[in-house]
């Protein structure tokens, strides 16, 4: 990933048992999340448009250029001012074309700005996912982009046991909450999490958890 080594695999691989084993990578992305040379496209003919062009926080844009990410992607050029304006959003698109941020920002400029007015510990978003792998790779973005604006990120994962979830909000409520729908519900049914100032509700990868084989 750009923002931190992938674990391509799990414990259990360095298992005795598991010698001999292997496992094939293939590369099917044609789009990359990111782009730091930008082509003209239907949209933006001249090939300039920068992440500037959305008028998002000038915070925002300057992680991204740290992070050498200066050009939207074309998921980014159209979904993100959707988003802005309070749209609802379905977006379909390939692994790896930009889809994270294509969310993350718009919502982080939004609680970065709803912060500054009225600082409440509320949790305002909820980003569900099918996996704990992917729960901790949403985070990790999501604490780059609003770690300047002391924006809490919590992550609940599947597998955590009751103690563990409880433990999450010790210290409030958390701005941006991500998590498995298993770990959403132990926390609901408990009580743990304040669900009551709920803005942003994103379902990633909604094909895998929509799909009836995921709920077996």
């Amino acid at each position: 990933g750009k923002f931190e080594e992938t674990r391509l695999c799990s414990r259990g691989w360095k298992h005795s048992r598991s010698f001999g084993d292997y496992f094939t990578i293939n590369s099917t992305q044609t789009m990359p999340p990111f782009i730091t040379e930008c082509e003209p496209s239907d949209s933006d003919p001249s090939g300039s448009a920068t992440f500037n062009t959305f008028q998002i926080h000038q915070g925002l844009v300057e992680i991204l250029r740290r992070e050498n990410i200066i050009h939207p992607t074309s998921v980014q050029r159209k979904v993100i001012p959707k988003l802005l304006r309070g749209h609802n959003v379905l977006c379909a698109a390939e692994t790896g074309s930009g889809k994270t941020l294509t969310y993350l920002l718009p919502i982080i400029h939004d609680l970065q700005e709803k912060k500054e007015i009225d600082n409440d510990a509320n949790t305002h978003t909820v980003v569900l996912v099918p996996s704990r792998e992917l729960a901790e790779q949403v985070a990790m973005v999501a604490r780059m982009l609003g770690q300047e604006f002391n924006l809490t990120v919590k992550v609940l994962g599947g597998g955590m046991g009751v103690g563990n979830i409880k433990a999450a909000f010790t210290r409030g409520q958390p701005d941006v909450l991500v998590t498995t729908p298993g770990a959403l519900l132990k926390a609901m049914w408990r009580n743990y999490v304040d669900l009551s100032k709920l803005r942003y509700f994103v379902v990633d990868e909604a094909d895998t958890m929509f799909d009836p084989s995921f709920s077996g």
